[in-house]
């Protein structure tokens, strides 16, 4: 028997409407549910991607690195005047919140600059202070500075432009950032 044609009683209309279901019905894949998707290329397409992602990061974009230099040791010169101004002083700048600014070189110690009696920084005395340590080593270029945990972020961004330039004067515009222990 012919599943085409349209079995007698019914309408033309009904019986046209049961050939199109009979046909579609017939055109429907059967898909089996025994197999499972394999994930092993997925997997290798990943882990490619992860592993060029990670190079790619790795090389291009250096996160959290902070230019540091410790100091150099030379060695002993010839004990001229000229020798001695070009040596660099290692001017260090250390930002307390008990103390204030504490400044050193390897000229030794020099006084504080403590907090305003209203316990705000003294970033006019600071920037003072540094175009007296520029005058006195006019090829110095480079100050490091380490502070306490307290300070805030904003002290600390104020202390740099200090020490940088005074009257659009460049005072020391190499400021390396070291961490207070």
């Amino acid at each position: 028997m012919d599943d085409t044609k349209p079995s007698g009683g019914m309408t033309g209309e009904d019986a046209y409407a049961i050939v199109l279901h009979r046909k579609s019905r017939k055109k429907l894949p059967h898909f089996e549910a025994d197999e499972e998707l394999s994930l092993v290329p997925y997997l290798d397409v990943m882990m490619n991607l992860v592993i060029f992602m990670l190079v790619t990061i790795a090389t291009l974009m250096p996160l959290g690195i902070l230019n540091i230099f410790p100091p150099q040791i030379r060695e002993a010169e010839a004990a001229d005047d000229s020798t001695k101004q070009d040596e660099s002083i290692n001017f260090t700048v250390a930002i307390s919140a008990d103390q204030g600014y504490i400044l050193a070189s390897t000229k030794g110690p020099m006084p504080p600059i403590v907090k305003k009696p209203d316990g705000n920084w003294d970033f006019d005395g600071l920037t003072r202070k540094a175009a007296e340590i520029k005058k006195d080593n006019p090829k110095e270029v480079t100050v490091s500075i380490v502070a306490d945990r307290q300070v805030r972020y904003e002290v600390l961004i104020r202390s740099m432009d200090a020490l940088r330039t005074v009257e659009g004067k460049e005072l020391f515009p190499d400021v390396k950032l070291g961490k207070a222990e």
